[in-house]
């Protein structure tokens, strides 16, 4: 028992630990505090420039891709156009969200928050018929006995209870338990309350007129009067943006030594530049797709490897999820030999119209594209009327 657990007992107090699974709490308290000084919250989080161009960049990315739902054909697949489930996946998820601004959410709470949930709406035959988001915030996750996950969703103060059936559930990564995933907030508060803290910094520094040029010294002590003039007139011509650098009457034999202090020197820059580094690794973004500098010259060829590393090693295992998740959740087990859903990533993979071309001569050379096939994905029409040959 410590000195403060006894304190509190002598004082019939009740000693409370503060629940910041709590939204309310959360918002008002901050989030818990770091080595840095900073709480650090989603929101407080998602304030800092690298976390913001982070999820947006592969929330953005991700649902950009059509999901579209497969059905096996032989050793062939074809597009399931005729089901119910095609139009939901890549289309409208509900009547309330486009199917982009869905998944956006989706992903972007996978990433903040480490798991993502959508409630199922069914028709009378246990066909999925809608996706509804729900914010993690407001969803506790129980395993029963029989170890079967079950959702408490608490939505204007009522708590419902969602069996395994009407919950699309995404886990993220590094999950503690083997259910839910681990938020990376909470993952890296650490590296994030620098961030914060460095953020804090850079504005009290320009709120407060930078680094100081230099003192004020005087032979003899000033009296309380000049003490006030003195303030005032720095709190005149220097306490504001529009006031800064304004010429400063001295008395009373004041004199001004320069010291001559920037901001450079005191590693503020290369703090931040440091931090944005660290946070785009956090994320497994490739730091120059969120502007930060990047070491050496960046031609196209390796450009356009790092994007193909970012499609790999970024997007690849988030997509793997999602698609493990809609498999299991909204294909009927009965189906899932025949049904599949997955992402399209061609549009992140195309190229300059040269390096395209290229490609389709030698698809079309070796026989496993057609010209028809080559015009889809150009969006041109079909040619009518006639067979489509390669000279």
């Amino acid at each position: 028992m410590t000195w403060w657990t006894r304190l509190l007992g002598r004082l019939g107090l009740e000693r409370r630990s503060v629940d910041y699974a709590d939204p309310a709490l959360r918002y008002l308290s901050g989030g818990p505090r770091t080595a840095s000084g900073e709480p650090v919250s989603v929101e407080r989080a998602a304030g800092l420039t690298a976390v913001w161009a982070c999820v947006t960049l592969i929330a953005g990315s991700i649902a950009s891709m059509p999901l579209v739902l497969y059905r096996r054909v032989d050793d062939s697949r074809e597009r399931a156009v005729d089901h119910p489930l095609y139009d939901i996946l890549h289309t409208r998820p509900n009547p309330a969200q486009s199917v982009v601004a869905f998944w956006e959410a989706m992903v972007t709470a996978l990433l903040l928050r480490g798991n993502a949930y959508a409630l199922l709406t069914r028709d009378d035959a246990g066909r999925v018929r809608a996706l509804w988001y729900v914010n993690p915030d407001r969803v506790q996750v129980d395993v029963t006995r029989a170890g079967r996950l079950r959702y408490r969703v608490t939505t204007g103060g009522q708590t419902t209870t969602v069996e395994a059936g009407g919950m699309l559930h995404v886990a993220g990564p590094m999950s503690d338990d083997g259910y839910t995933g681990r938020s990376v907030i909470t993952t890296f508060r650490e590296t994030l309350g620098l961030g914060l803290a460095l953020e804090r910094y850079g504005a009290e520094f320009f709120a407060n007129a930078a680094t100081p040029k230099g003192v004020l010294t005087a032979a003899t002590r000033l009296s309380k009067e000049a003490h006030e003039r003195l303030a005032a007139a720095i709190a005149e011509t220097q306490g504001q943006a529009g006031r800064r650098h304004r010429t400063m009457v001295l008395e009373e034999g004041l004199k001004f030594e320069p010291i001559g202090v920037s901001h450079e020197d005191s590693q503020f820059v290369e703090s931040r530049r440091f931090t944005t580094e660290e946070i785009a690794r956090i994320f497994g973004v490739p730091p120059h797709m969120i502007g930060a500098e990047v070491q050496g010259s960046m031609t196209y060829a390796n450009a356009e490897t790092r994007a193909l590393d970012y499609l790999k090693f970024c997007l690849g295992p988030w997509l793997a999820r999602i698609e493990a998740a809609v498999t299991v959740s909204c294909i009927p087990a009965a189906e899932r030999t025949q049904l599949y859903a997955e992402f399209l990533p061609d549009a992140l993979l195309t190229t300059d119209t040269k390096g395209r071309y290229e490609a389709y001569r030698i698809g079309l050379e070796a026989g496993f594209l057609t010209l028809a096939e080559v015009r889809r994905k150009e969006n041109l029409p079909a040619l009518a009327g006639r067979a489509p040959t390669v000279a």
